[in-house]
């Protein structure tokens, strides 16, 4: 199995499955790609699974990686070396699109048959809200710091059964400025600002849009957004202003940097 960031939830379920039934007529090999090791979801999981079965269990991490984990990204030769037998397997794969992409470049290099190779995405990319004419700088990630220093914006998450607070009616209140498009935008209260910047005609890097990646994190220099969830965020990311703009809502005037 092949995972990288959200992409390990549906793996997990097959993990847990294997490891309920105490299956014993397969070796699996689990590899985890993550940007850091705090950013590993399940660790403490797998890992129990790896001393208790019959998984094998590997991180790759893109920086400060541990010892015992692959620093960098993944690449053929970490696959055919924590895997020399991968001619002979079944491959399972789940990420960003750019991982998967990525994985299957690997994989027909090292001349496997794709036949075995399986994957699952977060689902049809042509139904998801980036639009096909926005603006492709927007998408700069050089561009970090606002010219304009402001308050520090306020977070709160939404839990299951709460409800998105209702918004300011003045309609100066209910806008988004994008400080590095230059555009503002009003919005309506179900609104994500995801669906903002597509109206906007911004494009923003998104992949799961259910807050678990963290693709789609943009830095919101002044106001309040509430999030569904904030799973694919750091602390790191937190304290230095980042949302999730699939599932963040504006309350009220914010900045956003985008």
């Amino acid at each position: 199995m092949l995972t990288g960031g959200a992409g390990i939830t549906p793996a997990m379920s097959m993990l847990r499955y294997l490891y309920d039934m105490r299956a014993t007529e397969n070796e699996v090999i689990f590899i985890h790609s993550a940007r850091t090791p705090d950013d590993i979801i399940f660790r403490d999981e797998t890992l129990l699974m790896s001393k208790q079965s019959h998984t094998k269990v590997h991180y790759v991490c893109a920086q400060h990686a541990e010892p015992g984990m692959e620093n960098g990204f993944l690449s053929k030769e970490i696959l055919q070396r924590i895997v020399p037998d991968i001619h002979d397997s079944t491959i399972l794969t789940c990420g960003p699109t750019p991982y998967m992409d990525a994985v299957k470049s690997m994989l027909n290099e090292i001349g496997v048959d794709m036949n075995n190779y399986h994957e699952e995405s977060f689902g049809d990319p042509s139904k998801r809200f980036n639009p096909g004419g926005a603006t492709p700088k927007t998408l700069d990630l050089g561009c970090s710091e606002s010219t304009t220093k402001s308050d520090s914006p306020r977070f709160h998450e939404d839990n299951a059964t709460s409800e998105i607070p209702d918004l300011a009616a003045d309609t100066e209140d209910c806008t988004v400025r994008f400080s590095i498009s230059n555009q503002t935008l009003t919005y309506s209260p179900q609104e994500t600002l995801l669906q903002v910047a597509t109206r906007a005609g911004i494009a923003v890097a998104t992949n799961c849009q259910m807050g678990l990646c963290g693709t789609c994190k943009a830095k919101c220099t002044a106001g309040n957004v509430v999030m569904d969830t904030t799973e694919g965020l750091t602390d790191e990311d937190m304290s230095n202003g980042y949302v999730l703009t699939c599932v963040g809502r504006a309350n009220g005037l914010i900045d956003l940097e985008l």
